[in-house]
């Protein structure tokens, strides 16, 4: 006898699954292991986060400090020049407060009579000042009362050293209405570096031509 293992021949159905009881689904925690794992990495990215803006805002520093400098010496160049330019070497030009710089000599002051004395003409000076770092013009050496500066306070730069020297005609004499001029500035610290060196600051050099007249 055969007996036959059709369930649908039979008029049986399949088990209803659907109506089974709930299904438990196990979720898997995470380990002591991967918790330290994950913090860890957690702390490199932060402390690489921080070191990043540290530096970003060292850099921002740096840049103010840099442009602060580069303005404040441009400034001072340009109000100098007017001065000079300004200024008569007909009755002669002196040159004191000698200094040395490397193997050619300086002065950090020059004095320019606009004319004979006796005609009333008034001498006048530009000094710097190495104990205040200001720049200095007495318009009337008479009267030294009148002195105004020409360096700006307020600003994160430093003139450390402002230096005048004549120039030397084609023939090798000298040549007193042609003045050099040697600006030293930098940040004062501002920007932060560390160091001897510090790469905030400007050494600008020029010559201004002085009226003959």
């Amino acid at each position: 006898m055969r007996i036959s293992t059709d369930f649908n021949r039979l008029g049986a159905t399949k088990p209803d699954r659907s109506r089974s009881g709930p299904t438990v689904h196990r979720h898997r925690g995470f380990t002591l292991v991967e918790l330290l794992i994950a913090s860890s990495v957690a702390i490199l990215i932060g402390g690489a986060t921080m070191l990043m803006l540290i530096e970003s805002a060292k850099e921002n520093y740096r840049g103010i400090a840099d442009a602060t400098v580069e303005q404040a010496v441009g400034d001072l160049q340009q109000r100098l020049i007017q001065q000079l330019r300004s200024m008569s070497a007909s009755a002669g030009v002196q040159f004191s407060s000698p200094v040395t710089n490397g193997a050619k000599v300086f002065s950090k002051s020059i004095i320019v009579a606009q004319g004979p004395p006796n005609e009333g003409y008034p001498s006048q000076q530009i000094s710097f000042n190495s104990s205040t770092k200001q720049v200095l013009h007495i318009p009337n050496r008479a009267n030294t009362n009148a002195t105004v500066s020409l360096t700006r306070g307020g600003t994160n730069a430093v003139v450390r050293q402002l230096l005048f020297s004549p120039s030397l005609k084609p023939d090798g004499t000298v040549d007193n209405a042609l003045v050099n001029v040697r600006i030293e500035m930098d940040d004062n610290g501002f920007s932060r570096r560390v160091g001897v060196y510090n790469p905030a600051s400007v050494c600008r050099t020029f010559s201004v031509r002085m009226r003959n007249n």
